[in-house]
């Protein structure tokens, strides 16, 4: 009877080690917050990708600029992109929370499309100026 029971020990001691490891690799990633601006005039981007690097973890700013991603253990550098911004690494090894304002790319809107009512028109013209001034 204390063989057997000595046995079953045995067994389930790799057993509870295994699940142990399984649950702090499961549970070994942290989530950052943070907003994306422009560095004209500071106003929210929206859309903006924020991407893990070297994985496919991704997510895209909400419409007052602010996200929040899983960062796998091991890695510690976003990315983080616009139409019309230039990319930027962030590291966020030493903190949860990051403001990252995007730098609008030289050059980068050569040509516009514009679609909708007149008064839709007016205002996008009027933010498109407002941002390349």
């Amino acid at each position: 009877m204390k063989k057997k029971l000595l046995l079953s020990r045995v067994k389930l001691i790799p057993l509870l080690m295994s699940f142990m490891l399984l649950c702090t690799a499961a549970f070994s990633q942290k989530t950052v917050t943070g907003k994306v601006t422009n560095s004209v005039d500071n106003q929210p981007l929206a859309g903006a990708t924020v991407v893990v690097k070297g994985t496919t973890t991704a997510t895209a700013t909400a419409t007052d600029g602010t996200f929040s991603i899983a960062v796998p253990a091991g890695k510690n550098i976003l990315v983080i992109t616009s139409t019309g911004f230039e990319e930027l690494d962030v590291d966020v090894r030493s903190t949860l929370n990051v403001a990252v304002s995007l730098k609008l790319r030289a050059g980068s809107l050569n040509e516009v499309i514009v679609t909708g009512s007149p008064h839709s028109v007016k205002k996008t013209l009027l933010v498109l100026f407002r941002l390349l001034m």
